[in-house]
């Protein structure tokens, strides 16, 4: 558990992506950052992004030369983000036993045949969802 009264401290995101390369075809794969968050002023700012493809491979990773503080308040409220970590509110229902698990199963999703997904009701997200890691089950008796 952190410690919410601590001035900085660190926690990855991970964001699964349809395409994370430009251009196309699309390359499917996710996005793991580690960001430091400062709950006090209620900011954050990344240190190191990692890019991985769909089956794991490390396509990218680059630390932040200039760490700038970003406000936790943009556009239509305060970052979710900033929310789960500082707030320890929950940004979505989606669990597995590891992270490995989660993203092969949002990847398989997107493979489904049309037939078998329900119709589409409005609009596409702008982006996927940020996935927090569950948190470790301890063993039962």
């Amino acid at each position: 558990r952190f410690d919410r009264q601590a001035k900085v401290f660190s926690a990855w995101t991970v964001t699964v992506k349809h395409n994370v390369a430009e251009g196309e075809p699309a390359q499917p794969g996710y996005v793991r950052t580690l960001n430091e968050f400062d709950c006090i002023q209620r900011r954050y700012r990344w240190r190191t992004v990692m890019v991985y493809s769909r089956v794991g491979s490390l396509i990218l990773q680059k630390d932040n030369p200039t760490p700038e503080w970003v406000s936790g308040y943009q556009g239509r409220g305060q970052d979710p983000n900033v929310r789960a970590v500082c707030d320890d509110a929950s940004i979505g229902g989606i669990a597995a036993p590891t992270m490995a698990a989660l993203v092969i199963t949002l990847m398989q999703k997107w493979d489904a045949p049309a037939s078998s997904q329900p119709p589409a009701a409005g609009p596409a997200p702008a982006s996927p969802p940020t996935v927090k890691a569950p948190a470790p089950q301890r063993a039962r008796p």
